[in-house]
């Protein structure tokens, strides 16, 4: 690597983007990797584990694997030791920026997207689990996943770190274990059974996990060894003077309700403004409230606005406060802003108005406001039915535009993953309260057993075709004249064609093939492709999968939603075609 060369720069996009990861708080979780961002401050530093993680790495040379990385702090300093690094990281706005500052640095290690349970290549040398599988134990789901995945990690060693016990609440479903507990679980699961410990930071304790060289009888008690002991440095020479104490830095309070409130209309004044290239003044401002599914409240404000100018002009705006990702937003909304086909639109967009320094709360999308009717899909007509299809068909027309122009655009649905184990796990907690999964279990046992021929069904398929994900009930909106109007892109990403169907799904079974035949014949008369039986599979297929994850995702204490989302899901098994 030519020192003169690398490290690049940090570009200002680049820090934009780390602010948006990092928050509200202005803290990085942990130590950026670029000489850039050396003084932005972080919650846990690398140093301290790196200086007790080293003298224990074996197998310089080898792969190693990193797990949770984060921004890649640790990835580099693995590949800095020799190591052929694989990271692997779920959250993709981290993903896009580790793989950045991997490429600004001059470093080669790979970084996959994803959960740890999804990895094909579970085969390395070392692996790197720093403070990442306690997430398991927060929810019962997870803790099945990583069960089930522990057996498949081939490895000669392990670093890992325990939890806080303190930050970690019990949750009904899965054991509540302590450091030791849970350590000598991942190492009995993961057949690790030489444990040492190595030392702490903070509450967190490090250990190494490595394969004993005389194996160990499965189910036998695995001794932990303590951390060496170590030796005091000699005192300094000179004592240092005392730093004199920074002030510390006021914290800014959360934003609240009303304090938006004060500052909303300036705020879409603005942006609206500036989007059209005139100065725009408010009319009068409506509050509406939409109840969510699963609880609380969906609010937003719908503005009539003015032009300042000789002949004003007025539009209707509505607004809605605490947009996550907003880089994600701002590209896949704008992208159909210029789409104006038969099948369907979007509402313009405006922007998005940061009113609060980067506070979720304080972020406020502007789009066109649309009057017109919404169905729920269970009770729509036929004709209803037939506009949604036409408009999910048209959707597809923007793919390779969402490809350019979406530089992160989402490539697979999220929830068509594993889910037998879960699923497992769901039915068990719901017994404990009473509820009567008899029926249900066979089912669980069919889903099992050929969930890997199902998933490979939808990857054969491919995730070719732009979706919304989240289409109909109220965010299709059908006005009095044009095509109806599709809303709320914030769960779009590429997946199988017809995808975005999946909520139709949930319609007479009888009518399914209509609605297949329908869309492939729109997609083809568009210019694109697609197949009936594919585009059939897909929609419902890929509703089963949202409704077991949903249920298995959800608390248990969420009453009878969570039962109803894993029967409807096991009860629908048909739509899998599985035997």
């Amino acid at each position: 690597m030519n020192s003169m060369t690398y490290p690049k720069p940090a570009s200002e996009s680049l820090k934009q983007a780390v602010r948006e990861i990092i928050g509200g708080d202005g803290k990085a979780y942990a130590e950026i990797p670029h000489p850039d961002f050396a003084a932005w401050p972080s919650k846990r530093k690398a140093a301290k584990r790196q200086k007790l993680i080293e003298p224990h790495l074996e197998y310089r040379g080898g792969t190693a694997l990193d797990i949770g990385t984060y921004l890649g702090a640790f990835s580099h300093w693995l590949e800095d030791l020799g190591y052929r690094v694989t990271a692997v990281e779920r959250n993709r706005q981290c993903v896009a920026v580790a793989r950045q500052l991997r490429d600004l640095s001059g470093k080669t290690f790979e970084i996959q997207e994803g959960s740890f349970h999804d990895l094909v290549q579970t085969k390395f040398d070392v692996v790197l689990a720093l403070n990442v599988f306690y997430q398991s134990l927060r929810r019962p789901n997870s803790f099945a996943q990583l069960e089930e995945f522990l057996p498949r990690l081939d490895c000669h060693m392990m670093i890992f770190e325990s939890h806080d016990p303190s930050a970690l609440p019990p949750v009904e479903g899965r054991p509540d274990m302590s450091p030791e507990e849970f350590v000598r679980f991942i190492a009995d699961r993961a057949g690790l059974s030489d444990v040492q410990e190595i030392g702490k930071d903070g509450p967190r304790t490090l250990y190494k996990l490595k394969r004993s060289a005389d194996g160990r009888a499965k189910d036998a008690t695995i001794e932990i060894k303590p951390a060496a002991p170590v030796k005091k440095a000699a005192p300094a020479a000179k004592p240092r003077p005392a730093k004199e104490a920074k002030p510390a830095k006021e914290a800014k309070p959360p934003i609240t309700v009303a304090g938006l409130a004060l500052i909303l209309d300036a705020g879409v004044e603005k942006l609206v403004g500036d989007h059209i290239g005139c100065a725009v003044r408010q009319l009068d401002k409506k509050e509406h409230i939409r109840p969510k599914v699963s609880q609380g409240k969906r609010r937003y404000f719908r503005h009539r606005l003015e032009t300042v100018e000789a002949k004003p002009r007025q539009l209707t705006v509505f607004s809605k406060s605490g947009v996550g990702a907003p880089n994600y937003l701002l590209q896949i909304e704008s992208i159909f802003n210029d789409v104006r086909i038969e099948e369907f639109r979007a509402p313009h967009f405006y922007g998005i108005a940061d009113l609060a320094d980067g506070q979720r709360e304080g972020r406020v999308g502007v789009w066109e406001f649309i009057a017109g009717e919404t169905y729920a899909v269970q009770q729509a007509s036929r004709e209803i039915l037939h506009r949604l299809v036409k408009a999910a068909a048209g959707i597809g027309t923007a793919t390779e535009n969402a490809k350019v122009r979406v530089p992160r655009l989402r490539d697979r649905v999220r929830f068509a993953k594993p889910l037998a184990a879960a699923v497992e796990t769901t039915l068990g907690i719901l017994e404990t309260r009473g509820v009567d999964t008899s029926s249900l279990r066979p089912q669980a046992d069919r889903f099992a057993a050929h969930e890997e021929s199902v998933l490979a069904r939808l990857r054969d398929i491919g995730n070719t075709t732009l979706c919304h994900m989240d289409f109909g009930n109220g965010n299709v909106v059908f006005p009095e004249t044009g095509p109806p109007i599709v809303i709320d892109w914030e769960s779009a990403c590429l997946g199988p064609p017809a995808s975005t169907l999946r909520k139709l799904a949930m319609v007479h079974a009888e009518i399914h093939p209509e609605l297949a035949a329908l869309y492939a014949k729109t997609v083809q008369s568009l210019g694109g492709q697609a197949n009936v039986a594919d585009a059939l599979f897909a929609m419902r297929a890929v509703q089963v999968y949202y409704s077991l994850d949903w249920g298995c995702r959800r608390d248990p204490n969420e009453g009878n939603m969570v039962e109803h989302a894993i029967r409807w899901g096991l009860t629908n098994l048909d739509f899998l075609e599985i035997p």
